[in-house]
């Protein structure tokens, strides 16, 4: 004999299919380029810490100039991913010429940390004590929120 599906356990299979159809849907909304990702964390700095005019310059030529060395990191990385393609399929790997382009990419990201920290100094030193305060407690709040997660710095 075959049981029919009683109301409460269809409504049960359509609640969880519509859930997660809201999943897929939500996560697959995401901002999948760098530009639209750094356009959305330029405007929430902009609005939580309600910076002014001048600040606000200063954040986008920051955002310019950290998407175009990241267009060029990206580019160096393909490179390197078809240098690396290249050799596995040859007969021998050229050692050398593997460190070489480690070392290339290796000063490009020196190059962005080093950017990085003197753009985020010049921006810091064009907050106001309040927007300072703002600033720490996003952070702290940051801070918590991964840690909720059970991600622990050791």
């Amino acid at each position: 004999m075959v049981k029919k599906r009683t109301g409460k356990r269809g409504f049960i299979a359509g609640f969880i299919t519509l859930m997660l159809a809201s999943i897929f849907v939500y996560v697959g909304c995401g901002y999948h380029t760098p530009e639209k990702r750094v356009d959305r964390i330029v405007k929430r700095i902009t609005k939580e810490l309600d910076l002014n005019e001048a600040q606000q310059k200063k954040l986008e030529e920051s955002k310019i100039e950290f998407l175009a060395k990241g267009r060029e990191m990206r580019e160096a990385h393909q490179n390197m991913r078809k240098e690396l393609h290249e050799q596995l399929s040859g007969d021998k790997v050229d050692q050398q010429l593997l460190l070489k382009i480690y070392a290339e990419n290796k000063l490009k990201m020196d190059e962005i940390v080093f950017l990085f920290t003197k753009r985020l100094a010049e921006f810091h030193s064009t907050l106001s004590p309040e927007q300072k305060t703002k600033l720490l407690a996003k952070l702290d709040d940051l801070e918590k929120k991964h840690r909720r997660w059970h991600c622990r710095h050791r």
